[in-house]
Order: C-alpha cells, then sequence, then structure tokens
C-alpha cells in the first residue's frame, strides 16, 4: 500500500491539522457544520480523508472517492454543476499534481463553485521524503484561469479565508495553514503577529513596515521571514513584513508600494523559485518599469531528498531565518 494512503499516514495527517489549527475540533470542521447546518447545498467530497464529524451529522452530503486524486475533482466539478457547494479536502502535493488535468479543465474551465483545501504546504510533509514535498502547487496554480488561491497564514486567519471563499462564486483553492505538522528544533513557537482586521481576495497583508527592506512571504515561510525581520530590528535595521495571503489575484499594489518606498525586496517560500511567488513579484516588477533591488529565496531547481526534521531539511536547501537574514543584508550591501 502506499505511504500516503496507509491507515497510519493518515491518522497522522489528521492528528496533524487538529495541532495545525489549533483545536481537537478542527475549525475546518466548525465550518463544514456551521455552513451545513444553515446551506443544503454545502457537501464534502474527501478522497480517503472522511471528515467524520461532517458524515455523521449530515450522510447523505458526505462523500469520499477513496485513492482516487482525479475521480475527487471531478465529482466535485459534477456535484456542483448541479448546485451544490463541494468542499474538498485534498493533501499537497497529491492535489495539483495528480489531478491537474481535472482542475484545469472539469473545474475551472466550468467554473465550478467548489472550495478546495489543501494541507501540507511546501516542505512540511518533510519526514516522508520527496513524493510528499509540495515544491510545484502555486506554480501549476497560477496558470489555471478562473482559479483563486488563497493562503491563510494560522488558524483564524484560515477562517477568515474560509468565509470569503464561501461568499465567492467560482472556484477556490485555501492552502491550508501548515504549521505545526514537524516543526524541528527552531521556530515552533507562536509568532508575535497580532489579530487579523480583514481578509479580501486579492488583499496582502502588512505584517510590519520598515524603510530598509521588505520580505513577501506565505505558508510556512512566513515564520522564518517573521523572526529575520527580528534578528535584523536587533541590529537597528527597520524590515517589512507582507503576508501574501492572496496569491491568485495578487496584490500588485503591495509589490508596488515596497518598490517605489523601499527599493529593497526579498521574496521567500517554500515553493520553487520558477513559476511561484517569486517569478510572480518578478513579473510586477519588471512590468513596473521602476528600478529596484530583488532577490528570490526558495527552493532551487532539484528535488528535496533529506528525511525528518524539519529544520535540518530547510537548512539542507537555505531556508532558514539565519539564512534569509543574511540575504537581506547582502541586498543591503
Amino acid at each position: 500500500m502506499n505511504s500516503e494512503h496507509s491507515p497510519a499516514y493518515h491518522t497522522l495527517q489528521r492528528a496533524s491539522a487538529e495541532i495545525a489549527l489549533g483545536a481537537s475540533l478542527t475549525p475546518l470542521t466548525e465550518l463544514l457544520i456551521e455552513y451545513g447546518s444553515k446551506d443544503p447545498r454545502v457537501c464534502y467530497v474527501g478522497v480517503d480523508t472522511m471528515d467524520e464529524i461532517f458524515q455523521n451529522k449530515f450522510p447523505e452530503r458526505a462523500f469520499d472517492v477513496g485513492i482516487a486524486e482525479q475521480d475527487q475533482l471531478g465529482v466535485a466539478t459534477g456535484l456542483a454543476k448541479v448546485g451544490m457547494i463541494p468542499i474538498v479536502q485534498a493533501w499537497s502535493p497529491f492535489t495539483p499534481l495528480r489531478n491537474f488535468d481535472q482542475l484545469r479543465t472539469s473545474l475551472a474551465r466550468h467554473s465550478a463553485n467548489v472550495k478546495i483545501i489543501t494541507t501540507a504546504l511546501g516542505l512540511v510533509n518533510c519526514s516522508h521524503g520527496t513524493t510528499h514535498h509540495d515544491l510545484e502547487s502555486l506554480a501549476l496554480y497560477r496558470t489555471v484561469p478562473n482559479l483563486v488561491v488563497l493562503a491563510p497564514m494560522d488558524g483564524p486567519q484560515f477562517e477568515m479565508a474560509f468565509r470569503v471563499a464561501m461568499d465567492h462564486v467560482g472556484p477556490v483553492v485555501i492552502m491550508g495553514p501548515p504549521e505545526i505538522y514537524a516543526p524541528g528544533q527552531d521556530d515552533a513557537g507562536a509568532l508575535s503577529i497580532s489579530t487579523h482586521p480583514s481578509f479580501e481576495i486579492g488583499k496582502a497583508e502588512w505584517l510590519r513596515t520598515g524603510k530598509d527592506a521588505c520580505l513577501f512571504a506565505f505558508g510556512p515561510a512566513l515564520r522564518y521571514a517573521w523572526t529575520a525581520a527580528e534578528r535584523l530590528s536587533k541590529k537597528g535595521l527597520g524590515i517589512g513584513v507582507v503576508n501574501m495571503c492572496s496569491l491568485k489575484p495578487l496584490d500588485k499594489e503591495a509589490v508596488l508600494k515596497a518598490v517605489t518606498d523601499i527599493g529593497r525586496i526579498v521574496s521567500v517560500e517554500e515553493q520553487s523559485i520558477i513559476g511561484g511567488l517569486g517569478s510572480a513579484i518578478a513579473e510586477v516588477i519588471a512590468e513596473s518599469g521602476v528600478a529596484t533591488r530583488f532577490k528570490r529565496m526558495g527552493i532551487q531547481d532539484q528535488f528535496v531528498e533529506s528525511l525528518g526534521d524539519w529544520t535540518e531539511t530547510r537548512e539542507g536547501i537555505g531556508l532558514t531565518s539565519a539564512e534569509v537574514a543574511h540575504t537581506v543584508e547582502s541586498l543591503l550591501r
């Protein structure tokens, strides 16, 4: 049996999702019950990942297609086309790697009103090796028309993003909060970030401002981008940090504000630097015609073969708070 579909794997995944979202009853389950109770069109489609609490309450609206990511999106598209509002729970990288054709040609082409919730973004699932590393999902999602892609940074922002996604008519992917699946030796504590005032499709969130440089990040990379900014602040440097919680559409105004007001930008992501956030920001900068200093940090054109501790896995490819701080200092020089 493939490891990603073994009983032990799913036990760990469900437990990790509860930890990541901060409750024994996950916010996703709570939101499923809330929306399912007030709208009979809301249904759940899993891929060997049934939300059993939702299933027990609404058995006629709970579907699990088994080990078949392609069928999952096909079924969800069909349900949407007859008026239902399917909520799909999926694991990165298997969505979108295994079902990209169904995502593109069936679901998005028909603007199906489906909400896809993914977990294990980036290298969070490091203990399972290269097959379970999510390096490419953002690059793929960015190419799909009609698709909105959101990346809330924590549990409270996930709930806000979910509600916004449910109000939006059309396909939405929510890259669920990645922490704390395998936190590793460092950066496992809570970040000193205030509550999120609002959430809007197409808008980034400025977590801190600074005059010397600006870090753009999302998902797991926000953790070491933030701690790098804290590290540099002790040296007297003002470093802005922007949470790119809306990846498609991208907040071009936030990028251009950093370009014109600061002029030194670093993108940090746990995705391939080819086609990811760094590429999206580079496109905005290039088309703006404004000169700026810019550096992309992410996973280079390589597979990540290491296993085990998340910190050690990231250290092997230069994605740590120390490396982010060093990159910023090099840019300033």
